[in-house]
């Protein structure tokens, strides 16, 4: 899902057969389809969530992973194993709907050990 500031719409970026292309909806079977949230949502409108404006190829998977470790030592310490087990639940979170069962990523410790800012 993508937000276009400029425009104040939101969409779906598709990439289908090597191309992006961008559309308002998204068939999810028959007669149904996927809508994105509307631009007035609160959380959109309030900046809560960031949205994309439109679809960038990255030049490599390492590249992407060295960018989201980069993002997350911004606002939290992990250890190695558990920094790169949350690198690739990340990963994992933009293909979910090619899965039947996902893991659930859960994170414990103690009062104001960073949990919330973590997530």
């Amino acid at each position: 899902m993508l937000y276009r500031q400029e425009t104040s719409q939101t969409i779906f970026a598709v990439f289908e057969k090597g191309t992006v292309r961008y559309e308002p909806t998204f068939p999810a079977g028959q007669n149904e389809a996927f809508v994105p949230f509307r631009p007035e949502n609160n959380l959109i409108r309030n900046r809560v969530i960031l949205l994309p404006s439109h679809a960038v190829e990255y030049e490599s998977e390492e590249k992407l992973i060295e960018e989201i470790r980069a993002f997350m030592h911004r606002y939290v310490d992990l250890s190695p194993l558990f920094e790169t087990i949350t690198v690739y639940y990340i990963l994992l979170s933009w293909v979910y709907e090619a899965f039947n069962e996902l893991p659930y990523l859960r994170i414990r410790g103690d009062f104001g050990s960073g949990k919330t800012r973590f997530l």
